[in-house]
């Protein structure tokens, strides 16, 4: 933790933004929240397996200066890159 205080701090001091990617269940639960505690933002990405279909979601449960949107935003990967489908399901 003294690596990632040390990132932090230079990072706050600098202006500069650093991106540490990690999946969950890597370290121990209790560095996990000490390290989501400590991070201005969270980026999750979730795959589900569907029968033979993959269906990806992208959240942000944590954001410095915007309120989290509560909810799994899906997107595709094609050709051309990453989609993210911002379309309003009602039902």
């Amino acid at each position: 933790m003294d690596a990632l205080n040390s990132l932090i701090d230079v990072s706050r001091y600098s202006g500069t933004t650093f991106l540490l990617a990690a999946d969950t269940g890597i370290l121990p639960e209790r560095a996990e929240r000490i390290m989501r505690s400590m991070v201005d933002g969270i980026i999750q990405f979730r795959t589900v397996h569907a029968g033979d279909r993959i269906n990806r979601f992208i959240n942000i449960p944590k954001l410095k200066g915007v309120l989290p949107m509560g909810k799994m935003i899906p997107f595709y990967i094609t050709g051309d890159g990453i989609s993210i489908d911002t379309r309003e399901r009602v039902g």
